[in-house]
């Protein structure tokens, strides 16, 4: 009788999945019907008879979807209830796709007005949108996709190179157009872009690294990045702040191509190589990185990955190139590259190039530290000409005045409080959001845990929210390894012996985890990335990039910028300008520029009005009025004075 009631049970199965399948359908359908009524899905409130008028439509869906049932059981033979049940499970494979409608109408309806934030639900809809499309993608029944294939064409692969770098150069296009967006329209919320845009531009000039924004006037007092005097040729095209956005731009773009290359190697597959590729282009991580002003960490993303690139096809002149290159991005990248000499090590097999590695880093990293900048501290005490980085790990350090030797006492003597700062919960949306693009393939390699480790500690020790929002470019120790070491995972996965178990194919499972990986690198860009309107992408995790912002306030924010730009027009190229925070961009490339509050020293004074502190505008204010400054022009909120020079009497 139970044996009886078992097969019963698995009769049925197959009929509630497929009454589920009739009904989804309308899910999709009815919001569009009834826009005013969309909040009804994510809150269950509406008028009383309104989940009664639905009832039609979810009627009629389940009518149209079961004609294709009935159509393809009267096409089979014989008809009796075992074929009715064989023909169910047909459809229910072809159809599956239909389950993910409910879940997609609600990513609809959790869009860029949705005044309730919901991050950890929308990836949730969004993973499980893609479980559906593994699933449909295993049990799809065609030609082979190539993910699997041993011998990859020539010309295939050479036509899936061309679509990369065609896909690369169209992001580098659009996001040099909305970071130059950002900027006309004063969204960078730091002057980081200034100090690089003057310190870029002094070093074009011959003075190496030289920046009046930093104390000391170098940038050796906060970090040592030489790899910038490799931009300046470009730079001097057209030297000015819009030039190192889209310098950054197609770098960054450019990251791609290696992948791309890396992944045809491992996974031995044109398409799949492709879409690992375009979900790096897709990554929300990577346009946090791009749109969040100009940064030299960011030129470490495409850097790293060619060196992998070459690592993993044993190029030993290629790879020291990279490596070079790496350690002249930032000073701290060789603790970085010391992961990468591990990955060489002991993931590859290879000691002797591994151990070079970790040997060249850290006496290049010493050697910067003792010789060429104003301290010697892993972060810096913050007196003299230096600046302290020890705030970004507080939490970690006890007491007032310790370093990194003190973070490391707590790590080895506290795991548990450390445990506790790693497990907070914007750390753990952190690595949610940077990880649901690659399908979480990363934690399945075998080999390359070594490359995260910095990238780990550096993000999720800190104390401040920037080294753990992908919104800025903190992540850029993190992507890079994020997305070489997906491919790795894909395989790795895959050809496990468990799913093997579990009479899974290797070939159809390969299939799954690459649609699984597209459609959560396509979803997790719309609803988190800056191609598409969303509530949660920001620059620098501050304000909606400009592309996002209503039309009047759009429109409000270019008559300023082109205001302002008429009247710097008005300033010598060779005159030292102090400017409000926002408009230091627009007038650093110079050799001397200076922050506001510190305009003793400029020959003039640029002030947006809109946005001063209170404080700021009664200092401005009283500048006026002790007649130490004139009035040069003024336009929309953007004023330009200059210092009023006294003579004295008989002079």
């Amino acid at each position: 009788m139970r044996s009886e009631q078992g097969n019963n049970r698995g009769k049925l199965y197959p009929f509630v999945l497929a009454g589920l399948i009739g009904i989804s359908p309308a899910t999709l359908v009815w919001p569009l019907l009834f826009p005013e009524q969309r909040t009804y899905v994510l809150t269950n409130q509406a008028d009383p008879a309104f989940p009664l008028q639905l009832l039609p439509y979810f009627l009629a869906s389940l009518l149209a979807v079961g004609a294709v049932y009935v159509y393809r059981f009267v096409r089979s033979s014989p008809r009796r209830l075992s074929t009715l049940v064989e023909t169910t499970r047909s459809c229910n494979a072809s159809l599956l796709i239909l389950l993910a409608c409910p879940l997609v109408a609600a990513l609809f309806m959790t869009g860029p007005r949705t005044k309730s934030g919901l991050p950890f639900f929308i990836l949730m809809l969004i993973a499980l949108v893609a479980v559906i499309g593994g699933v449909v993608g295993y049990r799809w029944v065609g030609p082979e996709a190539d993910g699997g294939e041993r011998v990859v064409p020539r010309r295939r692969w050479l036509f899936g190179l061309l679509g990369v770098i065609a896909a690369a150069v169209g992001y580098a296009a659009a996001f040099s157009h909305f970071s130059i967006l950002n900027l006309h329209h004063f969204l960078f919320p730091s002057f980081d872009l200034a100090i690089y845009d003057n310190l870029v531009w002094n070093t074009s000039h011959g003075r190496f690294l030289a920046t009046s924004l930093i104390r000391g006037g170098t940038h050796m007092g906060a970090h040592f990045d030489p790899l910038l005097v490799a931009l300046t040729p470009f730079y001097l095209l057209s030297p000015r702040a819009e030039t190192l956005l889209i310098i950054q731009s197609a770098w960054l773009a450019s990251g791609a191509i290696p992948l791309y290359l890396i992944s045809s190697r491992v996974l031995q597959g044109t398409v799949a190589a492709v879409v690992v590729a375009g979900a790096y282009l897709l990554h929300p991580a990577l346009h946090g990185i791009n749109l969040y002003e100009f940064h030299s960490l960011a030129l470490v993303v495409p850097l790293v990955i060619w060196s992998l690139y070459f690592l993993e096809r044993d190029s030993a002149k290629g790879y020291w190139i990279t490596l070079v290159l790496i350690l002249l991005t930032r000073e701290d990248m060789a603790l970085l590259a010391c992961g990468i000499g591990l990955f060489a090590a002991d993931g590859l097999g290879r000691p002797r190039r591994g151990l070079t590695t970790i040997g060249c880093a850290l006496l290049y990293f010493v050697l910067i530290k003792v010789f060429v900048m104003a301290e010697s501290g892993i972060f810096m005490s913050g007196t003299g000409d230096s600046y302290s980085y020890r705030f970004n790990y507080e939490q970690m350090i006890p007491y007032e005045g310790g370093g990194a030797k003190e973070l490391l006492l707590s790590l080895v003597t506290n795991p548990i409080f450390a445990l506790r700062v790693v497990l907070e919960e914007a750390k753990l949306y952190f690595l949610a959001v940077i990880l649901l693009p690659c399908c979480f393939l990363p934690l399945f390699a075998k080999r390359g845990w070594q490359l995260l480790g910095y990238g780990l500690v550096f993000c999720l020790l800190s104390s401040i929210p920037g080294p753990h929002s992908i919104y800025t470019q903190y992540s850029s120790v993190l992507l890079p390894f994020l997305m070489v070491l997906t491919p790795f995972g894909l395989v790795r996965l895959s050809d496990s012996e468990w799913l093997a178990a579990l009479g899974l194919e290797s070939r159809r499972v390969r299939r799954a985890l690459l649609v699984g990986v597209a459609i959560t690198a396509s979803l997790a860009s719309w609803k988190f990335g800056a191609f598409v309107e969303n509530q949660y992408f920001r620059v620098g995790h501050w304000s909606p990039p400009a592309h996002f912002r209503p039309a009047k306030t759009f429109a409000d924010e270019r008559t300023q910028y082109e205001s302002a730009a008429r009247i710097i027009k008005l300033i010598p190229p060779t005159a030292s300008v102090a400017a409000t925070r926002y408009l230091m961009p627009l007038v650093s490339n110079r050799e001397e520029v200076r922050h506001y509050n510190v305009a003793k020293k400029s020959d003039y004074l640029l002030v947006a009005l809109k946005g001063m502190s209170e404080r700021d505008l009664a200092r401005f204010e009283g500048r006026l009025r002790r007649k130490k400054y004139e009035e040069v022009a003024s336009d929309a909120g953007i004023v330009l004075l200059k210092p009023i020079i006294h003579t004295k009497a008989g002079n």
